[in-house]
């Protein structure tokens, strides 16, 4: 497995089990700030710009650490003129995006156009999650009260095509110190044997999910039920937490939820009851998403003034 790596002054590809450099570009895909490959699709976005390219990638060599000898070969690749200042997520026909602090669109890749903007209280920090079932798709998101401007945030689904709401859940935020608080990761949305589950992380100081009494700056990962919100569990965690939770399944189906908390605490919760499985300390901050391939993982921690990516061994 091969991972893609943005870096400031281009592309690291890196062996994904051991962390050797395969290959160095300064301009692949126009030397995005963000690398998202999401349903088919490679979505890179750069600092100007989206691009969106569905993307067959041919490396012309594998062959040993250090080799520039890199190619790719794109098909259909679309270029917009929008300039979102938050994520983007994508299927094969439209793009969705957030541009903060208030605005979610969805916007027709084929006729290059809006399709429906959403006006929202919060700000939408994190890529939306996208489940399609039957030709209709729902989209799952959390908001953020961003410098405590608001006094509740929360977490959402609404219909892809339309924008409008199917269930909305008001979470408390419980402070008057002026930091973002809410959702700053993205959800996940479980398969296999977590179906119709949807998974939050919360940070900063709100209203525990599970206990209107039991407040603290800590984060929760929350799961509820993805066609009615319904909550199904909570976990408290350590620190502020940016990093997204990933499902991941063992060859008998069955499915674990991992999620990294602000304090570098790498937690394996039960996808079903939310019991821990397990924990690993990092060692640093961690500060961002994991990528998973098989059962091998790598995440970014902060140590010190390095940033260092992690490769874990899933058991």
């Amino acid at each position: 497995p091969v991972m893609a790596v943005p870096a400031e002054n281009g592309t690291v590809f890196l062996q994904m089990t051991d962390g050797s450099v395969i290959a160095r570009d300064y301009d692949f895909l126009h030397t995005p700030r963000l690398l998202l490959w999401q349903n088919d699709y490679l979505l890179t976005q750069t600092n100007d710009s989206v691009h969106f390219t569905m993307a067959q990638a041919t490396f012309s060599s594998l062959s040993g650490a250090g080799n520039n000898s890199f190619g790719v070969n794109l098909e259909n690749e679309y270029s917009f003129a929008i300039s979102p200042t938050g994520p983007v997520s994508a299927d094969h026909s439209t793009l969705w995006y957030s541009d903060p602090p208030h605005t979610v669109a969805a916007y027709s890749m084929t006729e290059g156009e809006i399709l429906e903007e959403l006006w929202h209280s919060g700000a939408v920090l994190s890529s939306i999650a996208i489940k399609e079932e039957d030709s209709k798709k729902r989209l799952f998101f959390g908001t953020t009260s961003l410098d405590n401007e608001l006094s509740f945030i929360t977490l959402e689904c609404v219909d892809g095509d339309t924008l409008e709401s199917i269930w909305c859940n008001r979470i408390p935020v419980v402070t008057d110190e002026p930091l973002p608080n809410g959702c700053m990761a993205s959800p996940v949305i479980g398969e296999n044997a977590l179906e119709g589950i949807v998974y939050f992380t919360l940070t900063g100081t709100v209203q525990s999910p599970h206990d209107e009494n039991e407040t603290g700056s800590v984060p929760f990962l929350v799961a509820l039920n993805a066609d009615t919100g319904a909550l199904l569990w909570s976990k408290p965690m350590n620190g502020r937490t940016v990093s997204s939770p990933v499902a991941v399944y063992s060859n008998e189906r069955k499915g674990y939820i991992l999620q990294a908390d602000g304090e570098g605490t790498l937690y394996m919760f039960d996808g079903i009851t939310g019991e821990v499985v397990d924990t690993l300390t990092l060692g640093g901050k961690v500060t961002s998403a994991p990528a998973v391939y098989r059962n091998f993982m790598v995440i970014r921690c902060t140590k010190g003034d390095e940033e260092i990516l992690c490769g874990i061994q899933l058991n």
